[in-house]
């Protein structure tokens, strides 16, 4: 191999080693984010929640009773009906 000008070559060996780290720069971090994401999830999925015949409903007011509800961001629950049309009007 014939190195005509080996500065340039040189230079472009850097601006290789410098996309590289970089691809891999953003690569540690996507992982970073994503190791962060799943240790929220599991957080979440942990929560555990004690619906009693009385527990009322956030949206509407009325008891839970036997009927299907959806936990909410804020530690409530309410009917998923309720839920399905609080965000139908949005």
């Amino acid at each position: 191999m014939c190195l005509r000008n080996p500065t340039r070559s040189l230079g472009r060996l850097r601006l290789a080693e410098e996309k590289r780290r970089g691809a891999l720069l953003t690569a540690n971090l996507h992982k970073a984010v994503s190791v962060q994401v799943r240790a929220a999830l599991l957080e979440q999925r942990q929560q555990r929640l004690v619906v009693t015949d009385g527990v009322p409903c956030c949206v509407c007011g009325r008891r839970l009773g036997n009927v299907a509800f959806a936990a909410l961001p804020g530690g409530g629950m309410a009917h998923v009906g309720c839920v399905q049309g609080k965000l139908s009007d949005t």
